[in-house]
């Protein structure tokens, strides 16, 4: 799934690929100032939001841990492994939608009480706007991404997920961007929070929130 896991359950350090969106205010691409580095965080982190949502609810589907854990025997020894696929849409906070599609693979072990999901597929873009300080973004393009989350006794206890790809941004100020992006994304279980780290579209991504 393109994941190299330092720790057992898939942590890992991963070199961000720099990635370029032209900061010039004319050319090929490009009208207007560039967004600010606020504005791409912000962007950054609801495009993650989005994204963590809909893989949230696939392993919940896919991992029902409260049933898959707890039987009314004995548990089995031998872990139970399984394919999946899915398909998910979003309709964006001020208009279009985004929508997610994979598949991966579910390991759960009842005897260690622990089910793990290693995921990739691909995101599209479809006008998905947002709305800030008075400000329309609107977005099309498309994104590859690979996740993994792990659950201990119905915990999540590790999460993370890469995502790259290629956008347009308009803005309702009159800007037009073509844009590249590259996010890492580290769930932190001790303080429920994910750090999201990389380039969007020429701006070095390094923002925290806390996963709802």
């Amino acid at each position: 799934m393109g994941i190299r896991r330092t720790l057992r359950w898939g942590l890992t350090a991963l070199l961000i690929t720099a990635v370029a969106c032209s900061d010039e205010t004319t050319g090929p691409g490009t009208s207007g100032p560039s967004l600010s580095t606020s504005e791409a965080g912000f962007l950054a982190v609801e495009v993650d939001r989005t994204l963590d949502g809909i893989l949230g609810d696939a392993f919940t589907i896919q991992a029902p841990v409260s049933g898959a854990l707890t039987t009314d025997g004995p548990p089995s020894a031998v872990p139970i492994t399984t394919t999946f696929s899915f398909e998910r849409t979003r309709t964006c906070p001020a208009g279009g939608q985004l929508s997610v599609s994979g598949s991966g693979q579910l390991i759960v072990d009842p005897e260690e009480a622990t089910a793990e999901m290693s995921v990739a597929g691909t995101k599209l873009i479809e006008a998905c706007a947002r709305e800030r300080n008075e400000v329309v973004y609107t977005m099309s393009g498309s994104a590859d991404w690979d996740a993994f989350w792990k659950r201990v006794d119905r915990e999540l206890v590790a999460a993370e997920k890469n995502v790259s790809g290629a956008f347009s941004i308009s803005t309702s100020d009159g800007r037009f961007k073509e844009c590249t992006f590259e996010l890492h994304a580290v769930y932190d279980p001790a303080t429920a929070s994910v750090q999201l780290t990389g380039n969007f579209c020429d701006r070095t991504i390094d923002r925290t929130w806390t996963r709802g």
